[in-house]
């Protein structure tokens, strides 16, 4: 993922994605414009799929089914 993916999966918008991570918009500025690291990939989608900008994999899925049927 790049610094622009990240921004875009947030709407395109720097300050979004620095409130997603709880971060200032500084400190994504200071992001490389490549791909970014693993770790910050990491945050980044598990801030999105926190607030439901992302789905997860069937797995999470089906383990949430389960925890609701029982």
């Amino acid at each position: 993922m790049t610094k622009s993916e990240a921004i875009e999966l947030f709407g395109g918008k720097v300050k979004d994605l620095a409130a997603g991570l709880n971060v200032s918009s500084s400190a994504i500025s200071q992001w490389p414009d490549g791909d970014l690291p693993q770790d910050q990939c990491d945050r980044v989608r598990g801030a999105a799929l926190r607030l439901g900008l992302i789905q997860g994999n069937g797995r999470h899925r089906d383990l949430n089914e389960q925890k609701e049927a029982a």
